[in-house]
């Protein structure tokens, strides 16, 4: 054999050797391909189960007193999310910076207005949920983005939430305050 085909036949070998080695490592990998990942995600094959309560029974003790206070005048609607409820989409700011400030966050009742279905104000009871940090930290953020609207928020501690009066002045006073500007 010539010295060309010596190398050539070395080349091939390499190839060869080369491509065995990348498929080891690939086949070692697999579970860090996307594919992989992706099914390793499910797809959206996940499974659910029904929640047993939309509400801690506090806020369901809330949510009793309030429709019972605002009877023929407003909806109780529980659990809103924020995104629902504020408008993102303001001239001159990052909308979808804006609108991950928003994602996932929930106020735990909004009142409507029976007749034009407006939302007149959202409720946050402070329960024993709220006692983490991390409830403390989001409760405050909420505050913010609630100080920056012209949209009320009342804040029930659960002190006030067990007396019907002190709830409803809240409310009033709350639905009644001039708007902010």
């Amino acid at each position: 054999m010539n010295a060309l085909m010596i190398v050539l036949l070395l080349a091939v070998v390499l190839l060869g050797v080369t491509t065995m080695v990348l498929l080891s490592i690939i086949i070692a990998r697999k579970d860090q391909l996307p594919a992989a990942r992706a099914k390793a995600r499910g797809n959206g094959s996940y499974h659910y189960l029904a929640q047993p309560r939309l509400m801690t029974p506090a806020e369901e003790g809330v949510f009793r007193m309030l429709v019972q206070l605002c009877e023929a005048q407003c909806y109780v609607i529980p659990q809103v999310d924020l995104a629902c409820l504020l408008n993102h989409k303001i001239r001159g700011q990052n909308w979808d910076a804006a609108s991950k400030q928003l994602n996932g966050r929930m106020v735990d009742f909004v009142l409507l207005d029976q007749e034009s279905l407006k939302p007149l104000c959202a409720i946050e009871l402070d329960d024993t949920c709220h006692n983490t940090a991390d409830r403390q930290s989001s409760a405050q953020e909420i505050e913010r983005i609630f100080a920056g609207t012209k949209f009320p928020l009342v804040r029930l501690t659960q002190a006030m939430a067990s007396s019907r009066e002190k709830v409803g002045e809240a409310i009033m006073s709350a639905v009644n305050a001039p708007a902010k500007k």
